[in-house]
């Protein structure tokens, strides 16, 4: 699985580079707090969310089409969480998903790839 979504961002990377687009990457993860059960629709929750950021634009920013990979981890304790991966067009910041309750399952780290 790893490697199948190393090569996905590859791909999307190299597109994006070929097309002459200017973009910054920016990884999420998506923690569960204790007592929150798993469910594969949480992160498409998530992630619906985010497009949907994205097609609105706003705030003086166009709106642009979102790219990104995931992939669902488990921690030492046995513990599910994922890591999303989006290429953002230069001048773009990805928003806190905790302040806009996309992700009311626990918390979120964003830093820049």
């Amino acid at each position: 699985m790893r490697r199948g979504v190393l090569a996905s961002a590859r791909l999307l990377q190299e597109g994006l580079q070929q097309g002459g687009s200017r973009y910054k990457a920016a990884m999420v993860t998506l923690t569960y707090r204790p007592g929150v059960e798993w469910s594969p629709r949480h992160v498409s929750s998530y992630l619906k969310a985010v497009r949907e950021w994205a097609r609105r634009g706003g705030k003086g920013r166009k709106p642009f089409r979102l790219r990104y990979v995931w992939v669902l981890e488990l921690t030492k304790a046995g513990r599910p969480h994922y890591h999303v991966l989006f290429w953002l067009p230069r001048g773009v910041t990805m928003p806190k998903a905790d302040r806009r309750g996309w992700w009311p399952h626990g918390f979120t780290k964003s830093e820049w790839a």
